[in-house]
């Protein structure tokens, strides 16, 4: 009886961890697979049966290629259902371009094996994974994108070089020969330093005006429920008359290739333990999921000169550090 009392006690101390991590996850279900847009990871199964008639060694591993095929199948079958951005999925892209279609192809013959099962039955189940990141976001975030990032020159700062404060003027002081030859005879002979001015008086030091104490903003969460939003490569975010404020002007396309745009979570609580967006992110409210596939973020101009103030301060945009809230 005691050990069914901590077995309850058990599961329900569990029950709000598991159910935390099912909201946080962003699990979006597209063909024969799954998206996890929090991780940015593709996965998808395959099962593999090999004839009853080949010896247990070679069926197995007939079995296990068989498998993998069929995971690669399903995985760029879930691929292609992939928003790229608020107009083209994945699939549009192939549609239309070869040479983009030759790079998935290859993308996806990388794809690992991060899970492998042999059924009593002598059938092989594998779970194949594929990253957003990386590749497959170099093959369809634009090579402009980014293009106007401002340079930093603070990311790789010149230590071979160092500057003094800048002081008073340097003057030497004249020497016996620097007298007039007319001068007076009351000045000839006289010591040089008789002949300097008195150093004028300094003022004293302007005080620094007093910082705020009010932290840095972290990063930035936007709440998107309700609004029918759906995740994208790359998404953006609009003021109301529909102008970009973030993200492709303003992101550095190595991070965005690298980090995703975006992170995306399915509870508000947990996207502000999210390490992306830190311990003091800002929390707005969109208005509406705009574009043909529902992927961008209208804003109103209160929260848009809210975020603008504050990116000043921390300039988290630049770092991509925001996670969007969706349903």
């Amino acid at each position: 009886m005691k050990s069914s009392y901590f077995f309850i006690a058990f599961v329900f101390l569990l029950f709000p961890y598991a159910a935390w991590s099912q909201e946080d996850a962003a699990i979006e279900r597209l063909g024969s697979g799954v998206i996890n847009w929090k991780d940015g990871m593709i996965t998808a199964t395959g099962i593999g049966i090999a004839p009853p008639t080949i010896p247990a060694i070679q069926a197995k591993a007939m079995a296990k290629r068989a498998a993998i095929s069929v995971g690669l199948r399903n995985l760029l079958e879930t691929l292609k259902g992939v928003a790229i951005n608020s107009e083209s999925t994945v699939d549009n892209y192939i549609l239309r371009d070869d040479i983009i279609k030759a790079q998935v192809s290859g993308i996806i013959q990388g794809a690992k094996i991060l899970k492998i099962r042999t059924e009593a039955d002598g059938s092989v189940e594998v779970l194949m994974g594929l990253s957003l990141r990386g590749k497959l976001s170099d093959t369809f975030i634009p090579p402009t994108f980014g293009k106007f990032f401002p340079v930093s020159f603070s990311e790789k700062p010149n230590n071979s070089m160092s500057f003094s404060s800048p002081g008073p003027p340097f003057r030497t002081a004249p020497s016996q020969r620097d007298v007039p030859l007319n001068a007076p005879r009351s000045l000839q002979g006289t010591h040089p330093k008789a002949l300097l001015p008195e150093h004028p008086s300094i003022p004293p030091p302007v005080p620094f005006p007093e910082v705020s104490e009010e932290p840095f903003t972290t990063g930035l969460i936007i709440d998107a429920t309700g609004l029918g939003l759906r995740p994208a490569l790359i998404p953006r975010l609009l003021d109301e008359d529909g102008n970009e404020i973030y993200a492709s002007k303003i992101v550095q396309r190595q991070i965005a290739v690298t980090q995703g745009i975006v992170g995306y979570s399915k509870d508000l609580v947990a996207a502000s333990r999210q390490k992306r967006v830190t311990n003091k992110p800002l929390i707005i409210k969109g208005l509406q999921a705009a574009g043909p596939q529902k992927t961008d973020i209208i804003v109103s101009r209160v929260d848009v000169q809210k975020l603008q103030e504050a990116d000043l301060r921390s300039s988290f945009l630049q770092q991509a550090r925001v996670v969007i809230v969706y349903d």
